[in-house]
């Protein structure tokens, strides 16, 4: 897909989206030629026409995932271990999320642009706990691209 055309209620174009690949499938830039506000606040082009700059405005590593996305100012670093996501930053804050070897999630913790905690969870088999106090009663986070449930068969 090259193009997508979206119109609200009124027959108003409320996007106009061009999409730029490198080598087949990998997107590199979003371009947005409507700059009307839209309530699904989905996209917003932020005047980073690549047509114009010729700068890519998302970036990947060697396996694929996404690194950099420059509308929304965010960068994410991914465990070695499990390809899952360890750090997302961006300009609100940080998420720093933290895994056993074989995927399954511990916890994670938030900070707002200031660099203060504003959530520690920590996840113990079926128990959540936010901020040190137990919350509810949550699926286990493990690794959906495990194979462990094959072995059970």
């Amino acid at each position: 897909m090259s193009r997508l055309f979206r119109q609200n209620a009124t027959d108003v174009y409320a996007k106009s989206l061009t999409y730029t690949y490198l080598g087949g499938n990998r997107l590199i830039a979003v371009d947005d030629e409507v700059s009307l506000w839209s309530e699904l606040d989905d996209f917003r082009d932020n005047g980073y026409y690549y047509h114009q700059h010729g700068q890519a405005e998302y970036d990947y590593d060697y396996n694929g995932n996404m690194v950099f996305d420059l509308h929304r100012e965010m960068k994410i670093e991914y465990t070695q271990t499990t390809n899952l996501p360890k750090i997302i930053g961006w300009r609100r804050g940080t998420i720093e999320n933290h895994y056993t070897f074989d995927g399954q999630k511990l916890g994670k913790k938030v900070y707002d642009y200031r660099g203060n905690l504003t959530l520690n969870e920590r996840y113990f088999d079926e128990l959540l706990m936010q901020n040190g106090k137990d919350r509810r009663l949550a699926t286990p986070r493990k690794n959906p691209l495990s194979r462990s449930h094959l072995t059970k068969l």
